[in-house]
């Protein structure tokens, strides 16, 4: 600042950016610039005049849906950051994380041809994502950060009657899924060092670690019997390992992001090259091919397919970019 007392510094705490000031002296009373709000970074503050400078990231995307054999739809859209849409187990509602609210990101449902619309959690975190319905779809499990930076593992009813930490500490998980017998919860987390999957029992308990060469999304075969997991929040391989005994072993070259769902004979992914896809690989023979086409602008993550497998879902991000701010008489 120009008095020379105070610094203004962008951070990225939880990975949003958000400006910060602190008094040079004993370099305490740390306080957020709520002007300034999500997506700030890179300011600059003018010697005279009073005028603050910076740099806002905008990210905006949609959910959209696909029939088989059609083109695809919007589904899910609005001014805000729409993704993350899951069907619930019976097909006939939706879960995903939105931030329509105004209030940081939450988890919203919807009817599956997107309407009766309704926000499913509030606070205390400012940021729900990654909804995840249990086998009886009671229940949604999804990742919350807190204040500190953390990422946490919280349930929530369907109908919102109660919700509860399930796995927290003073290092992330994030990513939850169900065990096909709705009894575990499967997360990521860098409790050891680096991101594996745990998985903790839902009723509550010590977690217990799954993977040892790492992982983040993880997904139970329909058998329960092993577990597909990746080992990047990026795109990459795909892996799977049983729950008792035995190695892991490669099962797809490249799956997008969280682009992939495991039914009873085989895997849906999102496939991304010269074209983006959508593609099944039949677990009897090893072998994949194309089950539709995608003609939609920058193919975001996950994927999720209706009971009856004539339906998916995924994320499209619409735009993404950044816009220079300038806030006047600044002090």
């Amino acid at each position: 600042m120009p008095d020379g007392k105070s610094l203004i510094y962008g951070a990225y705490p939880g990975g949003e950016g958000f400006l910060f000031t602190i008094r040079l002296a004993g370099y305490k009373n740390t306080k957020r610039l709520e002007i300034a709000s999500r997506g700030a970074s890179s300011p600059a503050v003018a010697r005279k005049g009073g005028r603050l400078a910076f740099v806002r990231n905008v990210f905006h995307s949609d959910v959209w849906r696909l029939e088989l054999g059609g083109k695809p739809q919007p589904l899910l859209v609005s001014s805000a950051a729409d993704s993350s849409a899951q069907f619930s187990p019976d097909g006939e509602r939706i879960a995903f994380q939105s931030s329509r609210g105004g209030e940081g990101l939450s988890i919203w449902l919807a009817n599956a041809d997107g309407s009766g619309l309704v926000q499913l959690t509030r606070g205390p975190e400012d940021r729900h994502g990654s909804p995840s319905w249990s086998p009886d779809g009671r229940w949604v499990a999804f990742d919350a950060r807190t204040n500190e930076g953390h990422w946490i593992i919280r349930v929530i009813e369907s109908n919102g009657a109660q919700s509860r930490v399930l796995a927290s500490g003073p290092f992330d998980n994030a990513v939850p899924s169900w065990s096909r017998d709705g009894k575990w919860i499967y997360f990521c987390s860098n409790r050891s060092g680096r991101f594996e999957i745990w998985r903790i029992p839902f009723q509550g308990g010590s977690a217990e670690q799954v993977t040892r060469d790492g992982g983040y999304v993880a997904r139970e075969s329909a058998d329960g019997k092993l577990l597909y997991y990746t080992k990047t929040s990026s795109s990459g391989p795909l892996f799977a390992r049983p729950l008792v005994g035995g190695d892991e072993k490669q099962t797809l070259e490249m799956v997008q992001f969280r682009g992939f769902t495991v039914v009873d004979d085989g895997i849906y992914y999102l496939h991304a090259g010269k074209t983006s896809e959508i593609r099944f690989h039949q677990l009897a023979d090893g072998s994949s091919h194309m089950v539709n086409a995608i003609e939609a602008p920058r193919l975001g993550q996950y994927l999720s397919v209706s009971p009856k497998r004539k339906t998916f879902l995924f994320t499209v991000s619409a735009s993404a970019g950044s816009d220079l701010m300038l806030i006047e008489n600044f002090r």
